[in-house]
């Protein structure tokens, strides 16, 4: 059974009494891979993997890039579009990190671009 990393999003959340940012996932990202035969590990940005990817890419057969906010312009060296939205650089820099490791994965990458719903395009295999 591969085990497959999903990147999870940061967001400022509700929840109850709570607000606060949050590492989160929708469970449809989870679903499929678990419909895929697979088991599904959430994985929230890391600092440390930044520096060193395979602390990630070590423990996982397939990752998954999922939707969120905004990627931060600047990362890539551009400026932001006025329509930019909230971003996440510490989100940018771990998915840029474990994302361009040389391929080293037991299985394909998958996954969609950050942005909203209706921008997200689909790269690599898609899960079922």
């Amino acid at each position: 059974m591969l085990a497959v990393g999903i990147c999870a999003a940061i967001e400022e959340v509700r929840w109850g009494p709570w607000e606060d940012v949050a590492t989160m996932l929708p469970r449809s990202y989870a679903n499929a891979v678990q419909r895929s035969g697979g088991v599904a590990l959430v994985i929230p940005p890391d600092e440390a993997a930044v520096e060193d990817p395979d602390l990630v890419l070590g423990r996982v057969d397939a990752l998954v890039l999922a939707g969120g906010s905004d990627v931060d312009p600047t990362s890539y060296g551009e400026t932001p579009h006025p329509q930019t939205q909230r971003v996440w650089p510490e989100r940018d820099r771990f998915e840029l990190a474990t994302a361009t490791r040389p391929a080293g994965l037991a299985s394909t990458r998958s996954g969609w671009s950050q942005g909203p719903w209706p921008r997200r395009r689909r790269v690599g295999t898609a899960l079922r």
